[in-house]
């Protein structure tokens, strides 16, 4: 770690007393923290251009008042126990250094202190160390620290100790109180772009974080299963990889994404859902989000039309809301998208969740579907289709992708393995047409150079072998019961009084509730009764005509639904 040391050699004081002061003073307020290694003299010596046997005077000193520690073997240490009298001297002291820097005194020179806890100081434009009083604190994220430089790919190297960065004496910017506006609102305090603008304005995704406390029948929905997640077979797997890695694989890998990975992909999705495309369309994405921002970024300019499902997927509706675009709403029926009602005049692009329309559970037909493709053959216009869980047909075969039905290189299909897997792997894929595949895959290296190696070989393999698919079976069968159970109890709880949606397809169904009543009334007495669920109004742009609940049943067992939906109905009659 690196810390900042105030060392002058013009200064009345002896340089022995001075590096003293500063590592008490870093001592008290914490900077080094108890049990911090400190370098040894002859490296802190050799840093700061000092005597050997200066550096040794200040150490001795503070030996011997109980500061430092040496281990035999091992080095000096920050002691574990501080001295009683400087516990309760430093607050105080603290507070007298903040008011009282002596604006003559040089800046801290940078030293390298092995494993040290270090809090820096506040950040003022120019590094992280820059000199603020003793004690000033930066919040996570400030910037790198004077000293390091940043590589052309943006790793820092270091450290090193340079003093060309560091600001006149007595220069600084205080850091903005805790809790106040500018520590809050980056608005307020930096000068945002137009997009910075827009995104600070852009509501926020419904749901995005989990509730807390939590409950014990949360029906959360975009939430698989971890309890059925085969870890074994992945750590065996990831294992693998991490086994058989060579020192050629440490370097960066293509930005669109591992040829093994991405033709894995391109024959999944050839069986299971009829996508016609080679692997070199294939981009790998870190999930859903950055599929839709790169498709977005690459046709949408601002003031662009887009044309969007109403209800859909919000975080689609605000990657276009930050760009700029002007979100055109389409109505949704029982059989999804109302293609018809697409604009013939400037819409650059449509988003569309035809296999299973989000959250209403449609499925766009065979009808609109060619029309809508025909639509974009007319338009020059591109059609993104979000394929986010079709993977799970609880009733009848799958259905074939929109994308199997182009001929024109108009569908940019989007899939996900979130849902699949977990989460967390943060793993998605982009299908481009032909046309678009040099562009993507520059989009996607400026975006973030490439998504992360070692998962993607895991993943590869998991696929290549037959245990992806061989999971996808077990899942089915599992969520076949849970679905099962979810519209059992619906049916035997609240009978008549709800309309449940359309739910061949999908791991939750969209309940609409008798008009009159509101749901988030609903949901919140659910909420005292032990259950989470979740209003469908924040999915729509226009007012809805009936209310409803989207109830995720993935995450949860049979018993855990059927008791959680008998709660759910004495939560609607109360």
């Amino acid at each position: 770690m690196d810390l900042l040391l105030r060392i002058d050699p013009t200064a009345a004081d002896p340089l022995y007393v001075q590096l003293y002061a500063d590592l008490r003073a870093a001592i008290l307020d914490r900077t080094l923290s108890s049990g911090a290694r400190l370098p040894s003299s002859r490296a802190l010596a050799e840093t700061l251009g000092l005597a050997r046997n200066t550096v040794h005077g200040a150490y001795d000193q503070l030996i011997a008042e109980g500061y430092l520690e040496t281990r035999h073997g091992s080095g000096t240490f920050v002691a574990t126990s501080l001295p009683d009298d400087a516990l309760q001297a430093a607050a105080g002291e603290a507070d007298a250094r903040a008011g009282s820097a002596d604006p003559r005194r040089p800046r801290r020179r940078a030293v390298s202190a092995p494993h040290a806890a270090v809090a820096p100081d506040a950040a003022d434009g120019v590094g992280l160390h820059h000199m603020a009083p003793s004690g000033t604190r930066v919040p996570d994220g400030a910037p790198m620290p004077a000293g390091m430089h940043q590589g052309r790919n943006g790793s820092a190297h270091g450290p090193t100790w340079s003093r060309q960065s560091i600001p006149p004496a007595g220069a600084r910017v205080p850091a903005p109180p805790s809790g106040s506006l500018s520590a809050l609102d980056p608005s307020a305090a930096v000068r945002l772009s137009a997009w910075g603008r827009r995104v600070a304005d852009v509501p926020a995704t419904p749901y995005s974080t989990p509730e807390t406390p939590s409950v014990p029948f949360d029906f959360r929905h975009g939430r698989p299963d971890a309890g059925h997640f085969p870890l074994a077979a992945w750590r065996r797997v990831a294992l693998h990889q991490l086994r058989t890695i060579t020192r050629g694989d440490l370097w960066y890998g293509p930005p669109s994404g591992l040829p093994r990975l991405r033709a894995a992909i391109a024959g999944y999705i050839a069986r299971a859902r009829g996508v016609r495309c080679t692997p070199e369309q294939i981009i790998v994405t870190t999930g859903t989000q950055q599929a839709l921002d790169l498709v977005a970024r690459l046709t949408l300019d601002p003031g662009d039309a887009v044309a969007v499902e109403d209800p859909c997927y919000s975080g689609a509706r605000r990657v276009f809301m930050a760009l700029g675009a002007r979100v055109q709403s389409i109505p949704v029926d029982e059989q999804g998208m109302r293609v018809a009602e697409v604009p013939e005049t400037d819409v650059r692009l449509v988003y569309t969740t035809p296999s299973h329309q989000y959250p209403t559970g449609a499925t766009l037909p065979l009808s609109r579907r060619l029309e809508l493709l025909a639509w974009a053959e007319r338009r020059r216009a591109l059609v993104i289709e979000d394929d986010y869980d079709s993977e799970f047909r609880h009733v009848g075969r799958p259905l074939e992708a929109m994308q199997g039905l182009d001929r024109g290189g108009k569908v940019a299909y989007v899939g996900s393995f979130s849902k699949v897997l977990y989460p967390a792997l943060r793993m998605g894929y982009l299908v481009v047409p032909p046309s678009l595949v040099h562009v993507a895959s520059e989009a996607k290296r400026l975006a973030d150079l490439q998504t992360a190696t070692p998962p993607q070989e895991a993943l590869a393999e998991f696929i290549d072998t037959g245990q992806f698919e061989a999971h996808l079976r077990r899942m089915r069968r599992v969520y076949r019961a849970r679905r099962a159970a979810l519209l059992g109890a619906l049916d035997r709880e609240l009978g008549n009084r709800i309309e449940v949606g359309p739910s061949e397809a999908g791991l939750y169904v969209l309940v609409r509730l008798p008009s009159g009543i509101d749901e988030a009334t609903v949901a919140r007495r659910a909420w005292d009764l032990g259950v989470a669920v979740y209003p469908a109004a924040p999915y729509y742009a226009s007012p809805v005509a009936r209310p409803g609940l989207v109830l995720g049943y993935a995450a949860l067992d049979e018993q855990h639904i059927e008791e959680g939906i008998r709660r759910l109905a004495l939560a609607a009659r109360s």
